[in-house]
C-alpha cells in the first residue's frame, strides 16, 4: 500500500517524489490516482545518468489578483497602524521568498549527515543552495525497496527558493526541474540554534526512510493567503497564491470591493470586508480556524484544483472541509480517520496536536453552552493587532487568568481567588490557565496549553490518557494524591486508579513509561517554571538522564 500511495507522485516529478499522506482514510483515493502513474524502473540505481542534475530557473508563485486579493500594502495606505501591528507578528513571515533577510541560519559550507545521506549548504551571493541527495532517485529506490542502497544515489543540486516559519523552527524549499516545490529534509530550530532532521522534529516511530513533502499538496493552504494549489500532473504545476505569507485578506476576505466602495466613498465599504472581532463567536472562530484544525478535504481532487473555496465571510467553510472530532461518536470517528484520530487526538476526546485549536474550541462549554457576549472565540483572548507580545498574541490585558474573568468575574474567581484555587494568589495554582487549560497538546519541540477549557479532575487509569492539571505541576506527586486534594475540595469521585498511579510519582511514571505524547509532555513540564515551583528541580535530573 505505501509503494502504491507513493506512485502518484511520478507524475509531478517525472520521477517519485513522495508527500506525507500515507493515511487509511486518503488510500482509496491515492490507488485511484497512482493507476496513470508511470512506473519506476526495475532498478532505480541503474538510470543514475539519466537523472538531471541541474537546477532549474527559479520560479516563485505567482500573485493572483484574480479572487479579489490586493495585498498588504494596499491596505497600508488607509489602515496604517493595524499594517504595521501585523507586520511584527510571525504570521506574516510564515512564508516567504528565501534571501539575506528571510533565511534565519549560516549556510556558509555547513556539512550535515544523518541516515548515511550527507547534505552540504553553501551561500552564493543571496542565493542559498544545498547539495542533497536526488529526492526523485530516492524515492523510486524507496518504492522498489531499495532504501538501503542511498550511499549509491546521484547528489543535485537544488536552490532554496522559499522558507516556511521564523518563530520556533523554519523549513525550507527547494524547486524540481519541472517547478514542483519539494521540502529540504532538514529544519533549523531556532531556539536552540541547531539543525534537526526533519523526520526527527515530529514524535513519530523511528525510520530511515526520507519522505518529501510537496509544498502545494497541502502546506500552501495555510501558509498563504489564498493559496491555489492548481496540481495538474500532465502540465506545469502552476500554483498561484493571494500573498506569500499569512496577510489582510486571510483573515479579512479579499479586499477588492471593499477598497473600489471606500475609494467611491460609498459608505457600503464596510460591509464589503470581514471584521472577526465584529463577529458571532462561530463565524469568528472559523477565522481562525481554516487553519487551527485537524480536518481533511472532502474532494481532494477538487481541492488539489481549484483550492479551497472559504473566505472569512462566505458560507463555504464546510463546502470541502471535514473537521475531524472524536467524542461521543468515538468508534464512527475511530472507524474513518483511524490515523488521524491515534495520532491528533487523547483518548478523551481532546486534541493533542499543537496548531489545532479550533478542534478543542468545539468541545469547550465556553463556547457551546455561551451565549453573546460570554461566549468565547478565539478573540477572546488572542489579538493579531493589540497584542501583548507577537509571539503568541495574547491580547493587551487578557494574560492569564485576566481573560477569564471577562465572564468569570464573580468573586471567588476575583477579590476571594484563594478561597477557590486553594493555592496562593501569587503562585502558578492561582493562574486560571494552568488548571482549566493546562499544556497538554505538543509540536515544535514544545508542550502548548490545550484550548478545550475544563474542570481538572484525575481520569481512571488507562493506556494513553491525558495528564491532569494538578499532576502537571506537582510531578513529584502520585494521581491519587492529586485525586484526594480534588475529592476534598470540590467533592469530585476518586477515580479507579491502578497501583503504580495510586504510589508513584506521575511525573516520573509519565517520562519514563508512557506513551510518546505522555513522555514529551512530562519532559517539558520537568522543566517548567509552574512545576518547578511546585514539585523543585533536583530529583527530576534523574529521571530526565533516562
Amino acid at each position: 500500500m505505501r509503494k502504491l500511495i507513493a506512485l502518484v507522485f511520478l507524475l509531478l516529478s517525472g520521477a517519485a517524489i513522495l508527500y506525507v499522506l500515507t493515511t487509511p482514510e486518503a488510500a482509496p483515493e491515492l490507488d485511484r490516482r497512482s493507476q496513470l502513474a508511470p512506473k519506476p524502473a526495475a532498478d532505480p540505481l541503474s538510470d543514475q545518468t539519466a537523472l538531471s542534475t541541474s537546477s532549474p530557473p527559479l520560479e516563485l508563485p505567482k500573485c493572483n489578483l484574480e479572487e479579489g486579493y490586493v495585498s498588504a500594502q494596499n491596505c497600508r495606505s488607509c489602515h496604517e497602524s493595524q499594517f504595521n501591528s501585523w507586520h511584527q507578528t510571525y504570521h506574516r513571515t510564515m512564508t516567504q521568498a528565501a534571501g539575506p533577510d528571510s533565511v534565519i541560519p549560516s549556510f556558509d559550507d555547513v556539512q550535515l549527515t544523518s541516515r548515511g545521506r550527507d547534505y552540504h549548504l553553501h551561500r552564493q551571493g543571496d542565493e542559498f543552495w544545498v547539495d542533497t541527495v536526488d529526492p526523485a532517485a530516492e524515492m523510486k529506490a524507496y518504492i522498489a525497496g531499495q532504501s538501503d542502497q542511498v550511499s549509491r544515489l546521484p547528489q543535485v543540486h537544488r536552490r532554496i527558493a522559499m522558507t516556511t516559519g521564523s518563530h520556533q523552527h523554519q523549513t525550507y524549499w527547494m524547486q524540481n526541474p519541472n517547478g514542483t516545490m519539494v521540502q529540504f529534509p532538514w529544519v533549523y530550530h531556532i531556539d536552540s540554534q541547531r539543525w534537526v532532521f526533519r523526520i526527527d522534529s515530529f514524535l513519530s516511530p523511528p525510520r530511515d526512510t526520507v519522505t518529501f513533502n510537496i509544498w502545494n499538496m497541502k502546506c500552501l493552504g495555510c501558509h498563504t493567503t489564498g493559496g491555489q494549489p492548481r496540481m495538474n500532473p500532465q502540465t506545469h504545476s502552476m500554483f498561484s497564491v493571494g500573498e506569500m505569507g499569512i496577510s489582510c485578506e486571510a483573515c479579512h476576505g479579499p479586499g477588492a470591493t471593499h477598497v473600489q466602495l471606500a475609494e467611491a466613498k460609498d459608505e457600503r465599504h464596510l460591509q464589503a470586508i470581514l471584521d472577526p472581532q465584529k463577529q458571532n463567536a462561530a463565524e469568528s472562530a472559523k477565522v481562525c480556524g481554516q487553519c487551527h484544525v485537524i480536518s481533511r478535504q472532502k474532494d481532494e481532487q477538487h481541492f488539489l484544483a481549484h483550492g479551497d473555496p472559504y473566505r472569512p465571510g462566505n458560507d463555504q467553510y464546510d463546502a470541502l472541509r471535514e473537521v475531524v472530532m472524536f467524542g461521543e461518536d468515538r468508534q464512527v470517528t475511530q472507524e474513518h480517520f483511524p490515523t488521524m484520530v491515534k495520532t491528533g487526538f487523547w483518548p478523551d476526546g481532546t486534541v493533542r496536536t499543537g496548531g489545532r485549536e479550533y478542534n478543542a474550541l468545539l468541545i469547550t462549554s465556553c463556547f457551546t453552552e455561551g451565549t453573546g457576549s460570554r461566549q468565547m472565540t478565539c478573540t477572546s483572548c488572542h489579538s493579531l493587532h493589540n497584542y501583548e507580545s507577537p509571539s503568541k498574541l495574547i491580547a493587551k490585558g487578557k494574560t492569564g487568568g485576566a481573560a477569564c474573568i471577562q465572564c468569570h468575574a464573580e468573586p471567588e474567581y476575583t477579590t476571594n481567588l484563594a478561597q477557590h484555587t486553594h493555592h496562593p494568589v501569587s503562585s502558578s495554582g492561582s493562574n486560571c490557565l494552568n488548571c482549566h487549560m493546562p499544556h497538554t497538546s505538543y509540536a515544535l519541540f514544545s508542550a502548548i496549553r490545550s484550548h478545550r477549557v475544563q474542570s481538572p479532575a484525575v481520569p481512571d487509569s488507562d493506556a494513553g490518557v491525558r495528564p491532569n492539571a494538578c499532576n502537571l505541576c506537582h510531578l513529584d506527586q502520585s494521581q491519587q494524591w492529586a485525586a484526594e486534594q480534588l475529592a476534598g475540595w470540590y467533592d469530585l469521585p476518586l477515580p479507579s486508579l491502578s497501583p503504580v498511579d495510586q504510589t508513584t510519582p506521575a511525573g516520573a511514571n509519565w517520562a519514563l513509561s508512557g506513551d510518546a505524547a505522555q513522555r514529551a509532555i512530562a519532559a517539558w513540564h520537568l522543566g517548567w517554571s509552574g512545576a518547578r515551583e511546585a514539585s523543585g528541580s533536583r530529583w527530576k535530573v534523574s529521571v530526565l538522564a533516562e
